[in-house]
């Protein structure tokens, strides 16, 4: 294994463990920016595992080749009672723009709540505008609202998900 690898695996479980201390702690009414760093750190672990399981040029092309060996597993998994909740809400925010300055993406939403990219690309497009800048959470308005829904959510269903692989992978 090399060095990049070794870190990697650190890096899994290090940001998985801080983003469950998020998922099962206590959150103040008054941090709204509490699931943003839980999002962060999932996505942290994510990218990690992708890097070390499903290494390519682009983390779109690595979610492409996690969905190809974990779909089929997906549709048999037990889902919490919250994340099935947690999916369909997301479906139903509708269509999520790309908030990049330069050459944004076209816009996605989930069709199917059964489609593991669907729900990937969804969440890592929420972690994409938070982290560049275009998703403000201290807005107390309709928008602040929505922004803050789509990352606490965003943050649950993909924690949900890499705990259910870890586990299968026997990582934790």
């Amino acid at each position: 294994m090399n060095l990049a690898d070794d870190e990697r695996k650190s890096n899994i479980l290090i940001y998985f463990l801080r983003a469950k201390k998020k998922f099962v702690g206590t959150k103040s009414g008054f941090d709204k920016q509490f699931y943003a760093e839980g999002l962060k750190d999932i996505w942290h672990s994510f990218d990690a595992f992708l890097g070390l399981n499903f290494p390519d040029q682009n983390n779109k092309t690595m979610r492409n080749k996690f969905v190809n060996k974990y779909q089929s597993s997906f549709t048999n998994w037990t889902k919490s009672d919250k994340f099935r909740e947690l999916v369909v809400r997301l479906k139903a925010s509708g269509k999520l723009y790309d908030l990049s300055p330069i050459n944004p993406k076209r816009p996605i939403e989930i069709n199917d709540i059964n489609n593991l990219l669907e729900i990937l690309n969804f969440s890592y497009r929420v972690r994409s505008n938070l982290n560049h800048g275009g998703k403000d959470l201290e807005r107390n308005d309709e928008k602040g609202n929505r922004n803050r829904a789509l990352v606490e959510f965003s943050f649950k269903v993909t924690f949900e998900i890499l705990e259910n692989v870890l586990t299968e992978e026997k990582v934790i």
